[in-house]
């Protein structure tokens, strides 16, 4: 539940779909203190919770896997 701040961005490789110490940043387009990173997996929006970071207009996480990715802000 929320707004969609950032994406949908989809991140995908011909190759495998994990990856190894993989870092994704998102650039939102409304600057927000609470935001949160979900994933499109296994048909279903996933949250991660992995090393998150706010810094500006730029949201990171800690991810292991290749996908679409959203950014949500809970306010």
């Amino acid at each position: 539940e929320g707004k969609v701040v950032g994406g949908p961005y989809g991140v995908f490789t011909s190759g495998s779909s994990t990856v190894k110490n993989g870092k994704l940043t998102l650039i939102v387009f409304e600057k927000t203190l609470q935001v949160k990173l979900y994933s499109w997996k296994d048909n279903s929006w996933i949250e991660e919770k992995k090393d998150v970071e706010i810094d500006g207009e730029n949201v990171s996480a800690a991810v292991d896997s290749l996908a679409t990715f959203v950014a949500i802000s809970s306010e």
